[in-house]
């Protein structure tokens, strides 16, 4: 098994160099000539997370926190709304 394989996707870009993958969540890579950044958003949700980065070599990391503040976030709301 490839190392960076966790939950269902591979943690690297896939065929499609412009979308990444993490525990079962997608996002996009795009990049903007007049920010001079890479962006990218969680794709297949209904809600809004996205991230960036100066860098290419970054955007993954930017990704992956991304994807672990979702969860985090989800997670603290559903104990919150279990609480009340």
């Amino acid at each position: 098994m490839n190392a960076n394989y966790i939950m269902g996707c591979d943690v690297s870009r896939s065929k499609d160099s412009s979308i990444l993958c993490y525990k079962g969540f997608y996002g996009s890579i795009e990049y903007s000539d007049e920010d001079k950044m890479y962006y990218g958003e969680l794709l297949y949700i209904n809600d809004l997370v996205n991230y960036a980065s100066k860098e290419l070599s970054t955007i993954q990391s930017e990704f992956i926190k991304a994807v672990d503040d979702y969860l985090l976030f989800g997670r603290k709301w559903l104990n919150n709304w279990i609480e009340n």
